[in-house]
């Protein structure tokens, strides 16, 4: 397992530049992913929030006097539409569809920084499975990519 011997060097160098192309890439992914995850998560809680609330307020209104029952009413009918926005926007799965993504990105950024740190200094897995181990990583990416465009 030597480090720099010539006939390895220029592959060593493309090996690293395509690794760190994918990792910047896919922890780039992550980020988005993640980001849109907890956005996601945020509507969840804040329409669902709402609806409760609403609900609440409504019940307590119409019980508390005749006269509050058209009050009571519209709050009720707003906890409904509330709640229909909540399960249109589906927010709950999208959530968790955008966290597994994410992890699913964090797995393709982890397997391109083992490479980098542990493969690269390996004459015989540049010169036998380098470029496969890499072109395996794009096709990952390439899979990940169709799923979140599907």
């Amino acid at each position: 397992m030597s480090t720099n011997t010539p006939e390895v060097s220029s592959p060593r160098e493309s090996v690293q530049d395509a690794l760190v192309e994918i990792r910047d890439r896919a922890d780039e992914n992550r980020r988005k992913l993640f980001r849109a995850f907890r956005q996601w998560k945020r509507l969840h809680y804040a329409l669902g929030g709402l609806a409760v609330v609403l609900a609440a307020v409504s019940a307590g209104t119409g019980l508390a006097s005749v006269a509050g029952r058209i009050p009571a009413a519209i709050l009720a009918i707003t906890s409904g539409a509330v709640t229909g926005l909540a399960t249109f926007f589906a927010s709950e799965k999208r959530s968790q569809t955008k966290k597994a993504q994410s992890a699913a990105w964090i797995e393709v950024k982890n397997a391109a920084q083992n490479m980098l740190d542990v493969k690269l200094i390996d004459d015989q897995w540049l010169t036998s499975c380098a470029w496969e181990d890499v072109a395996a990583l794009r096709e990952e990416e390439k899979r990940l990519i169709k799923e979140l465009d599907g």
